[in-house]
């Protein structure tokens, strides 16, 4: 099986939902979520899809970087009884069928996931789903970012405002967490100058969420415990 440190292997195909093409290898520079996921008979799965899914829009919301991609692989899915799971847990992400996929990443038991770096190679694998929900969802958000995505303001600041920002070099030895923190709040503070409106209005909201992410990460990270007893996670179906 494919592991911590290896290069992802390639694969593509048309998303189940909207038709369009998906490939690994257009997301090089991405960090890629890869869920293996038996979203119409598994009961791990299906514990594990909705929580896959409000992460899915917490990083699709533009504010992140680098860029982060989730892709559901539906793993021994009756095909007919697909379309009304992804309805029922809203899932909007990509979805691929094609099940050479499981066997590339020698996929034996479900769900399992992936994630990818952005130099395409594996950087965390896990097995398994089962409560309580909010450790999951802690567990695999720990681990984007520990695959390297992170929060950016995403905002191109005039030159004269750079100059207004305090001396990088005392804190760049801190957490990163603490760093991007710092930097998002001295912004927020600063926009405080812009006298156009609309301008300093958006760059405060946009700087003080950086700012909340930012310490929810370095929170999370300091407090957040592996989950107890052995995941439930189940082995092919027996058609």
């Amino acid at each position: 099986m494919p592991g911590v440190g290896d290069p992802a292997p390639p694969f593509s195909g048309d998303d189940f939902l909207s038709g369009q093409a998906f490939s690994l290898a257009d997301r090089h520079g991405e960090v890629v979520l890869i869920a293996f996921n038996g979203i119409s008979w598994c009961g791990p799965c299906k514990f594990e899809a909705p929580i896959l899914q409000s992460l899915w829009e917490e990083f699709q919301d533009g504010y992140f970087a680098p860029r982060v991609q989730f892709v559901m692989i539906s793993t021994w899915d009756d095909l007919a009884l697909l379309p009304s799971a992804l309805q029922q847990y809203g899932i909007t992400m990509p979805v691929l069928t094609d099940s050479s996929i499981a066997g590339l990443y020698e996929v034996t038991a479900v769900p399992r996931l992936f994630l990818v770096d952005t130099e395409g190679k594996i950087c965390a694998t896990k097995l398994g789903a089962g409560p309580p929900e909010s450790a999951v969802r802690d567990e695999i958000r720990q681990l984007l970012f520990e695959c390297g995505a992170h929060p950016a303001l995403h905002i191109q600041l005039p030159d004269w405002f750079k100059k207004l920002l305090p001396p990088w070099e005392p804190i760049e030895h801190i957490a990163v967490e603490k760093r991007d923190a710092l930097l998002a709040l001295a912004i927020s503070e600063l926009a405080g100058q812009i006298q156009d409106s609309p301008t300093r209005r958006d760059l405060e909201m946009r700087s003080l969420r950086a700012a909340e992410s930012a310490i929810r990460q370095l929170r999370e990270r300091r407090s957040r415990k592996s989950v107890a007893g052995v995941q439930d996670h189940m082995p092919p179906p027996t058609r």
